[in-house]
């Protein structure tokens, strides 16, 4: 088994909102979102996550400094709610996302945390559950616009 990458992890802020933006797209895009938010919509929420104390927002860094993927926590939230959590494709199979996780959960202080999958994000599911996941509930939505009717 080889080792797992050090990811060193940072508080993000403003300066770092493009690069996140790009990171959340691509997220979207891979959990192929069933609700994209308007641009307008995407700001406000970024501008959220990035200026109210009730959310953390983070890059993980590897050892050279290179952001490889970000997260962002619900901090009011008992256990702690995982927002998002991405790792750039590129820097994907390399145990990033395992380091990742651990040092998040390092850095807020818990060994619990709550995260949605959605049901048809089989990679990310299977991720989860590799990292001791286990799903507790199902959440349901109604939209004929979107799931037919």
């Amino acid at each position: 088994m080889s080792r797992q990458p050090e990811t060193i992890i940072d508080e993000a802020d403003i300066r770092d909102k493009d690069l996140l933006l790009e990171m959340n797209h691509r997220l979207m895009e891979d959990e192929r979102y069933d609700r994209p938010p308007t641009q307008d919509a995407l700001q406000r929420r970024w501008n959220e996550f990035l200026y109210l104390d009730r959310y953390g927002v983070y890059l993980f860094r590897a050892a050279d400094r290179r952001v490889v993927g970000y997260a962002v926590v619900h901090l009011d939230d008992q256990p702690r709610y995982l927002r998002h959590f991405y790792i750039r494709r590129e820097e994907r199979r390399r145990g990033f996302g395992t380091s990742a996780f651990h040092a998040l959960l390092r850095a807020l202080d818990v060994h619990r945390i709550d995260l949605d999958v959605m049901t048809w994000n089989e990679r990310g599911f299977g991720f989860w559950r590799s990292l001791g996941f286990r799903e507790r509930c199902r959440a349901m939505a109604y939209d004929p616009e979107i799931y037919g009717g």
